[in-house]
């Protein structure tokens, strides 16, 4: 996100920083439903889910302009363990597989944690162990039929992916429990107490950190459009419009501001399974700022997708 953190000496950082944004759009997707829209959870249920993340973006500092292009997916098991009276579960949710592409100025990266090597060296090789180590990490939420969650706690194997990693401190406040919290915590479609009707809106808003800059609001006006038939079900269909803010702290060594953005997406939930089957969200967004006394823009279009792989 930052010219000074796509110098040769710093290869691969990018990645968090746009998985900062991308996840908050994402994870920013609550919505609401029907009376029948609740989320039934099962004991022993299992539930396959894949993130897809396709970002480009243009750097431009001092005269010159920087493309970088990242592609990621996670491969997720969300596992529903105990379940009480009022349909309030206890989900675990582990990471099965992590790709990741990068095309930057100081050159490539094609990462798979089912492959034997990284092939990289350096800052690449640090960012390869540490996500391979985050494969089988898993964290955990207790999760009521609206889609609230509590509860967080992370894994052993989470806090050891993370623990006195030069690539995880690389990557700064999002990939820390309290991070990855902030996630979970937003990662499915949150559902409103009381009925809604078609074509009725509302808001939601959630914080994100920033690495090196401060913190990102992001609020999200949802709208139920009703039902409409996707491979041969009826789904309810909710559309989103992300806006984002960024405060900066005032100490912090780069100041940012949104200067242009455009966001839509959808989402699409099986009110007879009881369960999310899709997120989509597309962006666009121009940053301009200031740090170690240089102006820079960056100009970022991505999508990210959050889908229902299969079930167990």
């Amino acid at each position: 996100m930052f010219p000074t953190r796509l110098r040769p000496a710093g290869r691969f950082p990018a990645v968090l920083s746009l998985a900062v944004l991308g996840l908050g759009v994402l994870c920013a997707a609550a919505g609401a439903g029907e009376p029948a829209l609740r989320y039934r959870f099962q004991e022993g249920q299992k539930l396959n889910y894949a993130m897809d993340q396709k970002i480009t973006m243009t750097i431009s500092a001092g005269g010159q302009e920087v493309p970088v292009e990242v592609h990621q997916v996670m491969d997720l098991t969300w596992a529903v363990g105990a379940v009480d009276k009022d349909g309030k579960a206890r989900i675990t949710q582990t990471i099965d597989r992590i790709r990741v592409k990068v095309d930057g100025p100081t050159g490539k990266m094609d990462f798979d944690s089912q492959a034997a090597k990284t092939g990289e060296e350096g800052e690449g090789q640090d960012l390869g162990k540490f996500l391979k180590g985050m494969v089988g990490a898993s964290t955990q939420v207790t999760m009521d039929s609206r889609g609230q969650t509590s509860d967080f706690k992370a894994s052993d194997k989470f806090k050891e992916a993370l623990k006195e990693n030069p690539a995880a401190a690389m990557m700064g406040p999002m990939f820390t429990e309290k991070g990855m919290e902030q996630i979970m915590n937003r990662s499915g479609v949150v559902f409103p107490a009381g009925d809604i009707t078609k074509g009725q809106s509302w808001t939601s808003s959630l914080d994100m950190p920033v690495p090196g800059a401060g913190k990102m609001v992001l609020t999200t006006k949802t709208t139920f459009e009703g039902e409409e038939k996707r491979d041969g079900k009826a789904l309810a269909k909710l559309s989103l419009a992300p806006t984002v803010k960024l405060e900066t702290d005032k100490d912090a060594p780069v100041a940012m501001q949104v200067k242009e953005q455009e966001a839509k997406g959808t989402a699409w939930f099986d009110g007879a399974a009881g369960r999310l089957v899709e997120t989509e969200v597309s962006q666009t967004m121009l940053l301009q700022g200031e740090g170690g006394g240089q102006a820079f823009s960056n100009k970022i279009k991505q999508r990210t997708t959050f889908k229902l792989a299969g079930t167990k």
